[in-house]
């Protein structure tokens, strides 16, 4: 896709749907959102444009290849205790990737590796607490797509999502959705940076260790705001019509363009990524990920689990 074809979906975020140039001539022309309800035919016309649009993605203009290289870094604390830690996804490519235009999204999983699986509390209520911050986007609950939470985000948004294998045992894991958005484009080299907190792991039952992952998706599905101005309660046939539409973006992996090559830092035994070795990048593939725990982090002494 063009540099032209970049800047051109730029200056027309603001409406109900728009397609690239070469379907241009098929499409129904875009529409402004407004307050009003969108119709079934709108909803499903705002998701084909937006298949379009990833079978055309290319990153930037003169990239043919572009690629992410996802990394887990933390402070090197003890696991389980109250420490920080990052996850980056680095733009590899050789110039800026609009993020404003062409949203990425990501799936962000969690699971305790040691300690209880399950709070006393509820089942679906993260044992650790946690806040989550990033400057490049925001988090949403998986059953609230197009949603978006503002602020910091704390164990609340992530949800429950299903009981699977980490670390040889069965645990809960709890996810949320990572939107990479923007107001300026991501540079070459730069990195899209999300911060956990974790809080002290300590239990009646023992100490909770966590360790995370983070899923490519491709691009993200369009957005709620995209459509109308109107809320999602105002527009509950509606939304509950998109609801559907972006479960199932993500389940067939409709955003996953083959342009883009994703990767994951492993193997860590050096301080930074910016040096040329004492790591591996590890291709994935669209919709799968790597655990921190597997992964390790760029502090040597620790071994990913926070």
């Amino acid at each position: 896709m063009s540099t032209a074809s970049l800047s051109r979906r730029a200056l027309v975020r603001g409406a109900a749907w728009t397609v690239p140039t070469a379907v241009a001539a098929t499409a129904a022309p875009a529409v402004a959102a407004s307050a009003a309800c969108p119709s079934t035919a709108a909803i499903d016309a705002l998701f084909a444009a937006r298949t379009q649009e990833v079978a055309a993605y290319d990153g930037c203009s003169g990239t043919t290849r572009p690629t992410f290289t996802i990394w887990y870094d933390g402070p090197g604390g003890l696991n389980g205790y109250l420490q920080t830690s990052t996850i980056n996804v680095r733009n590899q490519n050789p110039c800026a990737i609009d993020t404003t235009a062409y949203p990425l999204a990501f799936r962000l999983d969690i699971a305790n590796l040691s300690g209880p699986d399950r709070n006393p509390n509820g089942a679906t209520t993260l044992q650790r607490s946690l806040t989550a911050t990033n400057s490049y986007g925001y988090l949403s609950r998986l059953s609230q797509p197009g949603v978006r939470t503002a602020g910091v985000k704390t164990e609340s948004t992530w949800e429950a999502a299903g009981t699977k294998t980490v670390a040889g045992a069965s645990r809960t894991v709890y996810s949320t959705r990572w939107n990479v958005v923007r107001a300026s484009s991501v540079d070459a080299g730069e990195d899209m940076d999300l911060q956990i907190s974790w809080q002290d792991g300590r239990t009646s039952s023992g100490r909770l260790t966590n360790a995370v992952r983070l899923v490519p998706l491709g691009m993200a599905a369009p957005q709620w705001s995209e459509l109308t101005a109107a809320s999602s309660a105002e527009c509950a046939s509606a939304y509950a019509h998109y609801s559907s539409r972006v479960a199932r973006w993500y389940a067939n992996g409709e955003g996953c363009s083959p342009n883009i090559r994703w990767e994951v830092a492993t193997a860590v035994t050096t301080t930074r990524f910016s040096t040329t070795s004492g790591y591996t990048r590890t291709p994935i593939s669209c919709g799968a990920g790597i655990w921190s725990s597997v992964a390790k982090d760029f502090t040597p002494t620790h071994d990913g689990i926070y």
